[in-house]
């Protein structure tokens, strides 16, 4: 597995099944800092990566890491196992998440 940050971005977003515009709104930067990210044209910015852990504080860790621990509500998007959306059910042993179903509800209310 590639160890830089805007190939886990991509493939978390491609696991959430949302394009770079879609991901972008929800995360709530402009489309092209996302698309210059996942193509290695730029640093993920801090502001960027507190607003995705903000945003979806399951799979940060992975993110930045590229580990997870799911012990503690964290999922390895490339694990065999993890979920296709962020209203999945968690990994094995992870807390329950139900801000999960309400931020994927209000995405799709915004995105209307």
């Amino acid at each position: 597995m590639p160890t830089d940050y805007g190939y886990r971005l991509k493939t978390l977003r491609e696991k959430l099944q949302i394009s770079p515009d879609e991901f972008a709104r929800l995360v709530g930067v402009p489309s092209n800092l996302i698309i210059d990210i996942e193509q290695k044209t730029r640093p993920a910015p801090v502001e960027l990566k507190s607003r995705i852990a903000l945003t979806l504080p399951e799979y940060s860790v992975w993110l930045v890491t590229g580990v997870a621990d799911p012990r503690f509500g964290q999922i390895d998007v490339e694990a065999p196992d993890a979920p296709d959306a962020p209203d999945a059910p968690d990994a094995p042993d992870a807390p329950d998440a139900p801000d999960a179903q309400f931020r994927r509800q209000y995405y799709q209310n915004t995105t209307d």
